[in-house]
């Protein structure tokens, strides 16, 4: 079921994002939130592998400069911290996971609904090359409760992703 996304102020237009971009791709409303790729892949019936999850980390440069980069990954994968520094040329030691509240800033979706594409401010994507196995995947979707249908080759293309 595609639904009609209206912008507010808290979430930028996906389903705006989608069409100008010409994104082939589907939002999916769950009606319920999808607290782990675990649900929404029992919710839709598919492998946790289809699920794609979002998880924005930051770097701390010095203490007053960061940089954000978006990991995208299968639903049964996690960051590796070591192989993003290895490919990034950063120390693993100033990698951190984000707080609810960057996310928000950053990406203008909350944690739980963050998908791959369509951020309030462009982000360097770092994509899991497993993804480009799938013909399709379900990422967040700017909610909780939406799943963004999508292949991940168009995410590739979209925010031209490094591959790791």
């Amino acid at each position: 079921m595609m639904i009609n996304v209206q912008k507010n102020d808290f979430y930028p237009d996906l389903q705006t994002y989608l069409l100008k971009n010409k994104v082939e791709a589907e939002i999916l409303d769950l009606h319920v939130p999808m607290k782990t790729a675990q649900a929404a892949a029992d919710q839709l019936q598919v492998a946790i592998a289809q699920i794609i999850k979002s998880i924005l980390l930051i770097y701390k440069k010095t203490k007053e400069q960061k940089e954000y980069v978006l990991v995208v990954l299968p639903g049964d994968a996690s960051v590796d911290l070591q192989k993003l520094a290895d490919l990034k040329g950063w120390n693993k030691n100033k990698i951190s996971f984000a707080n609810s509240d960057a996310v928000l800033q950053h990406t203008g979706f909350p944690a739980g609904g963050t998908p791959p594409i369509g951020h309030k401010e462009p982000l360097a994507v770092v994509m899991n090359k497993r993804l480009l196995d799938l013909d399709v995947g379900y990422a967040g979707g700017g909610k909780p409760e939406w799943l963004l249908k999508i292949s991940p080759k168009e995410i590739q293309r979209l925010t031209c992703a490094q591959l790791l």
